[in-house]
């Protein structure tokens, strides 16, 4: 199941760091990296055909949404979403798929918070990543 990422150069990684702010720690600077690595990944999972429809995207977001609201626990969509993975994959499929579901409960409840960007923010900075 391992997916062969294309690998980003150190102009790349770099350009995609002065973004950030000058107060940046290091874990912010690992959550940049993990954000664009896991972009990465998913377009090679998609050149490779591997999607999925956008009602079942929605249908993920909604359970680590229910995370966030206490009616389920975070341990138990974690397990949700490994049962998904197919019986080939590997130790880092499985680590991958953890951090995902961690960070993106993390990133749902700093919306909430209020910290987000419109679509069009997202989309720019997409563009320039993947530049």
């Amino acid at each position: 199941m391992a997916i062969e990422q294309k690998k980003l150069t150190k102009a790349q990684l770099m350009k995609s760091f002065t973004d950030l702010p000058d107060e940046a720690t290091v874990e912010d600077f690992a959550d940049r990296l993990a954000y664009i690595l896991g972009i990465e990944q998913g377009l090679a999972g998609a050149e490779a055909g591997r999607m999925i429809s956008h009602e079942e995207l929605l249908e993920r977001i909604r359970g680590w949404q229910a995370v966030r609201e206490g009616s389920t626990t975070l341990r138990q969509e974690v397990i949700r979403s490994l049962a998904r993975l197919p019986e080939e994959a590997t130790a880092e499929d499985i680590e991958y798929r953890v951090h995902v579901v961690l960070t993106l409960t993390q990133r749902l409840a700093e919306s909430d918070a209020g910290r987000k960007v419109t679509h069009e923010q997202a989309r720019e900075r997409l563009k320039n990543w993947l530049e």
